[in-house]
């Protein structure tokens, strides 16, 4: 469910977890693993950006879907906005789906303070900006959050 894309990125921000440290993490392509970029425990950083939700910090994780404009542009000029908007669209349906699935509860959060958002994921809101906000109760799994998953990630 790790999603990277020339026009969207989803980075989990994890607080509980099973064999996954707390902080934020960005999905490594190439390796198709996870990767720590933000260690530590980001609750309080993340709810004051969730315009101070609070079960934002009781999630085990939570999802931040960000569009890169720029990646898209070159090929889309004026409609890259619109196309990066869909296609996190799609990304957020499918969230949706596989948390139903799963029998896992999934919030997409529309509320959110763009520039500590952004600023928590180390991006500018220019080029890159946080778009959406989803987070997930109950997990030990959205694609099975537990060694299974890490796994299926490639986390050994």
């Amino acid at each position: 469910m790790w999603c990277e894309s020339v026009s969207k990125s989803a980075c989990p921000i994890v607080h509980r977890v099973e064999g996954l440290e707390s902080g934020l993490y960005h999905h490594a392509i190439e390796h198709h693993k996870l990767e720590l970029v933000k260690p530590g425990d980001l609750r309080q950083p993340l709810i004051k950006a969730g315009l101070n939700q609070d079960f934002l910090g009781e999630a085990q994780v939570c999802f931040v879907v960000s569009g890169i404009f720029q990646r898209t542009r070159w090929k889309y000029h004026e409609r890259t906005y619109r196309y990066v908007l869909t296609e996190v669209g799609h990304l957020g349906q499918n969230f949706y789906l596989a948390a139903t699935a799963l029998g896992l509860g999934v919030c997409c959060i529309g509320a959110f303070f763009d520039d500590p958002l952004n600023q928590l994921l180390d991006i500018d809101g220019q080029e890159e900006a946080a778009l959406d906000h989803r987070w997930r109760d109950r997990l030990v799994a959205l694609c099975q959050f537990d060694q299974t998953a890490l796994r299926i990630v490639g986390q050994e």
